[in-house]
């Protein structure tokens, strides 16, 4: 199985795509550090918003490239991984190999969450040292909705609960779009679904906002009190496309 999963890595950063895309992700954060410090104020949401600081600044750097994973680089990505290798026949060489066909999903799997986990990770890291550099640390730090502020400690926590609740939701696409991508053969028809199905609940319930607004989402429910709403529509989505993957990739004909 190691060498399965090392095999379907090297597979996926072998694809010039994707290279790209990654690559245009790092752009992409750097040019929003650059712009975050001439504004100088970070919005929780449309109509509250507060100063910069070293702490608060990963925060707000998430917010504004969030989109661009979620809804473009990782969905694409997935979509090229799965889509691309079947439409081409490719599994029919691979599946020769020795293993079980779910086997050759969980290691694809794997290697996109694992895909997404760097880039999580980098953004995390990159602005962390960029907030340290280029803002003052505070003596206090306010949160969303919170009317007592918290230790810098308590910010640097808040962050990491922060970041791992968009990479929970970053799984939630990852999924969303195997899934999607192997139901239908067109990618470009594939991932016009995949938007639809990200944007058409929001016009009947916002239950469903974090997959077009993850930080907007994630400072809400970060701010309830109690276990927040979200986790359970994240799991039913999760759970949901993650079982529609399994059952069309054991029932698909690759030949």
């Amino acid at each position: 199985m190691k060498e399965l999963i090392q095999s379907e890595w090297e597979r996926l950063l072998a694809r010039r795509v994707v290279r790209n895309l990654v690559i245009m992700m790092g752009l992409i954060t750097f040019i929003t550090i650059y712009f975050l410090t001439m504004y100088d104020n970070g919005q929780f949401t449309s109509s509250q918003n507060t100063k910069l600081n070293a702490v608060n600044f990963p925060w707000f750097v998430l917010r504004e490239v969030s989109f661009y994973i979620t809804l473009l680089l990782m969905p694409i990505v997935t979509m090229i991984s799965v889509n691309s290798e079947v439409k081409t026949n490719v599994y029919n060489m691979v599946l020769s190999r020795p293993f079980k066909r779910l086997s050759f999903l969980m290691a694809k799997w794997f290697s996109l969450l694992k895909l997404g986990g760097i880039l999580t990770v980098g953004i995390l890291s990159i602005s962390i040292v960029a907030g340290f550099l280029l803002y003052d640390m505070p003596s206090r730090v306010f949160l969303f909705q919170q009317s007592e502020p918290t230790t810098i400690l308590g910010g640097y926590l808040y962050t990491l609960q922060f970041y791992g609740v968009f990479y929970i939701i970053l799984i939630a696409a990852i999924l969303i779009s195997s899934c999607v991508a192997l139901w239908v053969n067109n990618p470009m028809l594939a991932f016009l679904i995949y938007i639809l199905l990200c944007g058409a609940p929001v016009y009947f319930t916002d239950a469903f906002l974090f997959m077009l607004l993850p930080t907007q989402s994630i400072f809400i429910s970060l701010a309830e009190s109690g276990i927040s709403s979200i986790y359970g529509f994240l799991a039913i989505l999760i759970i949901g496309f993650g079982m529609g993957t399994l059952v069309r990739w054991e029932r698909y004909d690759f030949k």
